[in-house]
């Protein structure tokens, strides 16, 4: 009847049966939950773990990364720099071999000057002379200053062997006496010229000595021509 299933229904809803079974599955509930929820700590500690570690090779990285560039810039500074320093030191040397060459060529148009005046001043004479020992001291006189002539000549073409390392020297016997007499022959027209008294004196032991002849007279071309050059009217060399 209605009123038999309404006493087993509550019966059965506020039973010990019921009670019983509701308790049970709300432990199972709970066990699940809790079961889950530890799952779901261990993942997230787990992927916290990975992150920490995955961050601190990120640093990691980053930190060697710009060490690596530090290096790499502080290397290149100090590469430019290098190169900076060679180019001015390339930069000062070329401007001083400029300076030294163009030194050089004006030193060596008035060294060339003197010997060729006396050349063309001793043909002159031997033009002008009737007396034929006259023109023939002028003529040997001028094939002397010739000689010094082309002495200076070697010394300007002797520049490139040195640079080059091939500078060779002679080793022949010359006299000293009538080296002296040829540059006295060259230089005391000029000496004559600035008004300044030129004398060669020979006061060796040894007339003859074995050696590079022409060195030797381009020493004494240099000499000889510097003195003149500074050396005031009314002085003497």
């Amino acid at each position: 009847s209605r009123e038999e299933k309404l006493y087993r229904g509550r019966s059965y809803l506020f039973g010990r049966e019921y009670a019983e079974r509701k308790n049970m599955i709300m432990d199972m509930v709970n066990a699940f939950n809790e079961d889950l929820t530890k799952r779901l700590d261990r993942e997230t500690k787990a992927m916290r773990e990975t992150n920490r570690a995955a961050n601190r090779y990120a640093v990691a990285v980053v930190v060697l990364l710009l060490a690596f560039m530090g290096i790499l810039l502080f290397s290149y500074v100090r590469l430019m720099r290098h190169k900076n320093r060679e180019l001015e030191l390339a930069l000062a040397k070329a401007e001083a071999a400029s300076t030294a060459k163009s030194y050089f060529t004006s030193r060596m148009s008035h060294e060339i000057r003197t010997p060729l005046n006396a050349v063309l001043g001793y043909l002159h004479i031997a033009e002008k002379s009737t007396d034929e020992a006259d023109r023939a001291d002028s003529l040997h006189k001028s094939r002397v200053a010739a000689a010094n002539l082309l002495h200076i000549v070697n010394d300007v073409l002797d520049l490139s062997a040195i640079e080059n390392g091939k500078m060779q020297l002679a080793r022949e016997p010359y006299n000293v006496c009538q080296l002296m007499d040829d540059l006295q022959v060259v230089y005391a027209s000029l000496a004559k010229q600035k008004g300044i008294l030129f004398q060669a004196v020979a006061q060796v032991e040894k007339e003859w000595l074995r050696g590079d002849a022409m060195r030797v007279n381009q020493i004494l071309t240099n000499l000889l021509s510097n003195a003149l050059k500074f050396t005031a009217a009314g002085g003497q060399v």
